[in-house]
């Protein structure tokens, strides 16, 4: 009885961790993406930082989210018009303001997803926590290494994420180019 009572202790245990290591990753990538973004912002003619931010760090997207985003950047740069997405996936913005904070981690089967919040400096843990939900990041570990899988928006019906937007973009400009 003490030994299952001990290893139900350790599950939770590695759990938590588990929902840790996730928020800290995603932490570290938006600290990482948000000083990115504002160099991005210094040079407007160049590719759209969720290109740079895919190619300087390969490894943190899965190969769906890439390929979804590769096609999405391909076809807005062949076009003069916005056949793509028109804002930041990752930070659902079109313009920044205030910071990006990973809040809570709910686990799903093998599946992590962390609410990113949108705050301002010097807020306490309650008001992060009352911030505006922007992004949740979903991910997966795969060989010990965390991997973006899919970015949800609040939503009235739940559903909106990036790689629906991508496939429906996508569906949108084969239809197109028949015509």
């Amino acid at each position: 009885m003490l030994g299952f009572a001990f290893s139900a202790k350790s599950q939770v245990q590695s759990v938590t961790n588990e929902k840790e290591s996730a928020r800290i990753f995603v932490q570290k990538f938006y600290d990482w993406y948000l000083v990115l973004w504002a160099e991005a912002q210094k040079h407007p003619s160049r590719s759209a930082t969720r290109e740079l931010a895919v190619s300087q760090k390969p490894e943190y997207f899965d190969s769906a989210l890439k390929s979804a985003l590769a096609k999405d950047d391909s076809a807005q740069n062949k076009s003069g018009d916005i056949v793509g997405l028109d804002f930041d996936p990752f930070l659902r913005c079109q313009e920044l303001y205030g910071e990006y904070q990973a809040c809570d981690v709910k686990r799903t089967g093998g599946k992590y997803f962390v609410d990113i919040r949108n705050i301002e400096k010097g807020k306490t843990e309650k008001e992060i926590r009352g911030a505006e939900l922007r992004v949740v990041a979903g991910l997966v570990k795969r060989n010990g290494h965390w991997i973006f899988t899919n970015f949800m928006y609040p939503s009235k019906d739940g559903k909106s994420n990036l790689l629906s937007m991508l496939k429906d973009l996508k569906n949108d400009r084969d239809k197109s180019s028949i015509k």
